[in-house]
């Protein structure tokens, strides 16, 4: 969009002033009633989407401080500020033709408990009093009220939530495989790189010679003696700070920045290994990396009737969200979004169809810290 570029250096400004405070106090007045945006004629304006970006900093980041805050994560609170906006109002406009209709109304009465509730949920409780956040929070109420009404056969069926489960069994419903590391590194002798392999596989050959309990119990000592990294004074354990040190074997080890706490080639060989006591050798730029997989957790099948209402919970949303978005690309082309300057807002921008992959990579995530917390809960019992 040709305003791109231009739009989101203006939102940004918005969002950083609505975050930092009134840098400017004599210009602020007339910065709040900026309008940005026309839904069917009614105004968008700069101050409704400071608050709204406040709001949604609180939702998503309830722990944080508002000053702490990237330019990347303002960026993307200004477009969802923005795209919220324009679906309360769509909402609303919906809410009063339904009101209009005598046979409908009676269905769609929000009470103030209901937005109370509402609030809670968004874990914006406490804006309770802000206005465009009750409003925010009615809207939500009233849009489900309405997608549930337009579309029957929501609710998974039995046969359905069976299937998913069959059919997802050993990609989701499986506890994640969690893995104990030993290491035993030697640093690479660049002038003489044929000697230093022939002390490398002398380690590997000898623990590999010996029974898998043997090897448990040497490899730690061995580790001690000849490894050359920081895990050595652990007698070569991977210490992560995870209970018992234990981290999921799929882990890719990356920082925040993209980079790897360990070379790839490590990292690559602990994903290989298989059954406990497992040994293997590899070489990284750093050197030779021998490395044991000394204990394992979880792998195993979680038992249908443990998760079945959880599929029930999860289908049940996905059809909903389905629902959801088809309403939503409906409203938006019977109704008039325009800039201030009367160019048509991007429908595409407003309208984001759900991504079954991600939406299952999330539910998996969620599954596997559900039961890791079920796990921790009887264990404190």
């Amino acid at each position: 969009m040709k305003y791109s570029a231009n739009l989101m250096k203006f939102l940004l400004f918005t969002i950083i002033i609505s975050l930092t405070g009134p840098l400017y106090s004599a210009d602020q007045q007339i910065l709040n009633h900026a309008i940005l945006l026309n839904v069917n004629g009614r105004k968008v304006t700069r101050s409704q989407l400071d608050t709204m970006g406040e709001i949604l900093f609180k939702m998503n980041y309830p722990n944080r401080d508002e000053t702490n805050i990237n330019e990347a994560e303002i960026e993307a609170l200004s477009a969802n500020a923005l795209k919220e906006l324009i679906i309360i109002y769509l909402t609303e406009d919906a809410y009063t033709d339904i009101m209009n209709d005598d046979e409908s109304r009676n269905d769609f009465d929000i009470t103030s408990s209901q937005v109370e509730h509402e609030l809670k949920t968004m874990n914006v409780g406490k804006l309770k009093n802000t206005p465009l956040a009750e409003r925010f929070a009615r809207s939500n109420i009233i849009r489900r009220n309405i997608v549930y009404s337009t579309k029957s056969g929501m609710d998974a069926s039995p046969r359905e939530v069976k299937l998913f489960y069959v059919k997802n069994r050993k990609t989701i419903f499986t506890e994640q495989r969690k893995v104990r590391i030993r290491e035993i590194f030697l640093s690479s002798d660049k002038s003489n790189e044929s000697l230093s392999k022939k002390q490398a596989f002398m380690l590997y050959n000898n623990l590999r010679q010996y029974p898998v309990e043997k090897r448990l119990k040497m490899f730690p000592e061995m580790a001690k003696e000849f490894s050359r990294d920081r895990f050595a004074q652990e007698s070569g354990l991977i210490v992560t700070g995870t209970p018992g040190n234990f981290f999921p074997q799929d882990f890719d080890f990356k920082r925040r920045d993209g980079s790897l706490f360990f070379p790839k080639e490590m990292i690559q060989a602990i994903h290989e290994l298989n059954a406990r006591g497992d040994i293997i050798i590899t070489k990284s730029d750093k050197g030779w990396h021998i490395i044991l997989l000394e204990a394992i957790k979880g792998g195993k099948n979680i038992p249908f009737q443990k998760v079945r209402s959880i599929i029930e919970n999860y289908l049940g949303d996905r059809k909903y969200e389905e629902a959801y978005y088809e309403w939503l690309k409906s409203r938006v082309s019977k109704n008039k979004i325009t800039w201030n300057d009367g160019e048509p807002f991007q429908q595409d921008k407003i309208t984001t169809k759900p991504d079954p992959e991600e939406t299952l990579r999330f539910f998996r995530n969620q599954l596997q810290l559900y039961i890791e917390q079920q796990k921790n809960s009887q264990t404190r019992r």
